[in-house]
């Protein structure tokens, strides 16, 4: 990722991404899965709050290894388009409460239901809302709302999404803190003339006390849930539904590179 400030007020940065997972079972979606994404946002402040903002960003991904099991059916591409006003207000001391927000529309050539090798243009607007409260000093509180596309793995194609996350960071002193957040979200494929939903939720809590100012222990516990039983496009091989609980104790080390 790139970002580059021309002026007090302009900002043009760009981002080049790509992830490749490779699957443990073999499945006629094949071996792997990646994903790739490129794109340029260029931001100017009108005023103080808001920004005017004009974006583009491509997002492609593909099965690996399908070869062997005959005919391969069309990724489906996604266009995000960003081109209006996102609205950013800073906490200040006499401002403890914000509303921000940013929008844009995608474009995705979805699969039909009927028909996996012919495709449709889909529209859909997308964006991002939340609402940030100061607790006292040190503490933040954060709401967000999420609407948007993506890809997941084990799908044949882009997904709409809603989501909601909850979300508090703080220190109860100099040498301790905590990030708790608890998220849920609702999808579905974009395939054209198919209802297929899935949803997910979260749970990830983190405490952390240094030790000095190079070391601190730390202490999370994540807990994971997805359920696709209702999505008839799921990979074979892959579990439905799932539930995880994961806990992590460590060490967390910041060297200085000079």
């Amino acid at each position: 990722e790139i970002e580059r400030r021309f002026t007090v007020r302009s900002l043009v940065s760009s981002r080049v991404a790509y992830r490749r997972s490779h699957f443990t079972v073999v499945t006629p979606r094949g071996t792997d899965f990646t994903t790739f994404e490129t794109g340029a946002d260029y931001r100017y402040r009108v005023t103080e709050n808001n920004d005017f903002r004009l974006g583009y960003f491509y997002r492609q991904a593909d099965y690996i290894g399908t070869e062997q099991f005959g005919l391969r059916t069309p990724q489906p591409a996604e266009h995000n388009l960003h081109l209006g006003v996102a609205f950013h207000p800073a906490l200040t001391e006499e401002r403890r409460t914000i509303v921000t927000f940013d929008g844009g529309t995608s474009f995705v050539a979805s699969a039909l239901a009927t028909n996996a090798f012919e495709t449709r243009r889909q529209v859909r607007l997308i964006g991002d809302a939340a609402i940030a409260h100061q607790m006292g000093r040190t503490w933040l509180l954060v709401g967000a709302l999420k609407r948007g596309t993506g890809f997941v793995q084990g799908l044949n194609g882009p997904v709409f999404t809603d989501a909601v996350s909850v979300t508090t960071t703080g220190f109860f002193n100099p040498r301790t803190d905590l990030f708790a957040s608890v998220g849920y979200s609702n999808g579905e494929p974009t395939l054209v003339g198919a209802v297929q939903t899935f949803s997910t939720a979260t749970v990830d809590t983190r405490l952390r006390v240094a030790l000095n100012e190079r070391w601190a222990f730390t202490a999370q516990y994540v807990f994971y849930h997805y359920d696709f039983s209702n999505v008839l496009d799921l990979v074979a091989g892959l579990e439905p539904t799932v539930k995880r609980n994961t806990l992590r104790i460590g060490v967390n080390v910041w060297w200085p590179l000079r």
